[in-house]
């Protein structure tokens, strides 16, 4: 099933192809850990890269990443999409993060989030054999991982959680949210549906000019329809999807955010968007809200491959002004 929906592009998560080529010289050479594990006994589910600047003496703000995919599908790599943009922001005086997480239908929500929460307490105990500083973590997710990095900052009881055994300390570490083309609480079924819409169309053509499309439109919706993930992704109930919703748990004190939409963007995700930029704002939190120009819900990470593009300059910036550079270690 997550291989189907993989192949329909829900939530749109590019080809390989897609992928930009790797980024130009860089100011820090860098230095990589893969497939670390975050929980002991884990699987290849529950592990994570880190990509750190060489520079001895220093300490760096660090990125923890978290990939999209419809909670069904996608990796920490993809063949580069997202490895391809945590190299880039090391070259770039940043330690990035890229983590794993369980996938549905072999989890359910909240083992998703739970999952990154437990990702976030490794970093703030680990990440300074990498050159990273503990106090300064910014959370970034690209489409459903806009929705977990959002979640978790939002829901104080993921990183309350006894068991993760953090401090006030560790868990004011979080300095900043950058979503990219994040979902702020789960579909319903009609926004699901107009979801669709464009993935069909881009798959088997326009309807109104295509008579294989006229033809082919009601079977496949049907078949999209049905493959629709959220009823097991999140359950049918109304209380398990305001549960799974970040705009269920704004509040005030949440740390700053960065909302990023895409210009070509997929139904719904862009009035999500609005919705959780005004509870923040009601709310007296930080939050900016931004639709550049030439990028796309499925390829906006590779935007972060390169530091031309304006989605690069947005994020490093917002890392900068709330997580500070790269500092002298204390001796």
């Amino acid at each position: 099933m997550p291989r189907v929906l993989a192949v329909l592009g829900l939530f749109a998560l590019p080809a390989l192809a897609n992928a930009a080529a790797p980024p130009r010289a860089p100011a820090y050479e860098i230095e990589q850990a893969l497939d670390l594990a975050y929980v002991s006994g884990g699987g290849s589910r529950q592990r994570l890269d880190v990509f750190s600047p060489k520079a001895d003496g220093k300490r760096f703000p660090v990125v923890i990443f978290v990939h999209g995919g419809t909670w069904v599908s996608g990796d920490k790599d993809f063949g580069g999409l997202y490895r391809n943009a945590g190299k880039n922001l090391a070259r770039n005086g940043v330690v990035a993060v890229l983590i794993n997480y369980r996938l549905s239908p072999l989890v359910r929500h909240p083992e998703h989030a739970r999952d990154v929460a437990r990702a976030y307490a490794w970093v703030v105990k680990n990440v300074d054999r990498y050159g990273g500083d503990p106090d300064r973590i910014v959370l970034v997710g690209h489409s459903a991982g806009g929705h977990l990095a959002t979640l978790i900052a939002a829901d104080e009881s993921y990183l309350k959680d006894p068991k993760l055994r953090l401090t006030d300390k560790q868990r004011k570490s979080l300095r900043g949210v950058v979503s990219l083309c994040g979902i702020y609480r789960a579909p319903k079924r009609d926004e699901f549906e107009r979801i669709l819409e464009p993935i069909l169309r881009n798959l088997i053509g326009d309807k109104e000019k295509s008579r294989f499309a006229k033809m082919a439109w009601p079977v496949m919706h049907a078949v999209g329809s049905g493959l629709n993930p959220c009823p097991y992704v999140f359950g049918n109930d109304a209380e398990s999807n305001k549960q799974a919703s970040p705009l269920s748990f704004v509040h005030k004190g949440m740390p700053p955010h960065l909302l990023i939409t895409a210009a070509w963007e997929l139904p719904s995700l862009r009035e999500m968007a609005s919705e959780y930029e005004s509870a923040l704002k009601k709310n007296g939190c930080d939050v900016t809200y931004v639709e550049p120009a030439n990028c796309k819900h499925k390829t906006i990470p590779t935007c972060l491959h390169t530091n031309d593009h304006e989605v690069c300059k947005l994020v490093l910036g917002f890392v900068k002004e709330h997580a500070g550079g790269p500092e002298k270690k204390s001796k």
